[in-house]
């Protein structure tokens, strides 16, 4: 098993608590350490570029960046429980929170994938009739004055 593509101290739960001798730049830890940052740098360019992602939709913004936050704290978080096992740190190295942080990351999907199916088309369509109504509602004229400017 020492030429295991996972390193043995994930596979092992009796090592899961307990902290490293020295730092370990195994190929699992450095492809792990860039998937997190990835995640992070992408949730920050998607955070920052959803209005022109989303078309301008209010909903979808919200729910969107409510996700790519989520997204990147965890990218964040990732990148540091990576950037500590390389280096050895104590309490810091351990891998259990790898397992944690990799827990999260399902959570955040698992409740946007039901937030999408279950509570979306609702506040959709609750929008959509708002915007629906508010296109024919009769707006305030224009003084002259204010024309002129």
């Amino acid at each position: 098993m020492p030429d295991s593509f996972i390193p043995r101290e994930l596979q092992l739960p009796s090592l899961w608590l307990t902290d490293p001798a020295q730092g370990s730049t195994a190929l699992f830890y450095l492809l792990l350490a860039d998937l997190f940052a990835l995640l992070l740098i992408g949730g920050l360019i998607a955070y920052a570029l959803a209005p022109r992602l989303m078309k301008r939709h209010r909903i979808r913004i919200r729910l969107f960046r409510q996700l790519m936050g989520w997204l990147a704290a965890i990218g964040a978080l990732g990148a540091f429980w990576t950037l500590a096992r390389m280096l050895g740190a104590p309490l810091f190295a351990r891998p259990l929170w790898l397992y944690v942080t990799f827990i999260a990351l399902l959570v955040v999907l698992g409740y946007h994938a039901y937030y999408w199916r279950r509570r979306y088309p609702a506040e959709i369509s609750a929008y959509e009739e708002q915007v629906r109504r508010r296109r024919w509602m009769p707006t305030p004229r224009k003084r002259a004055a204010a024309r002129r400017r």
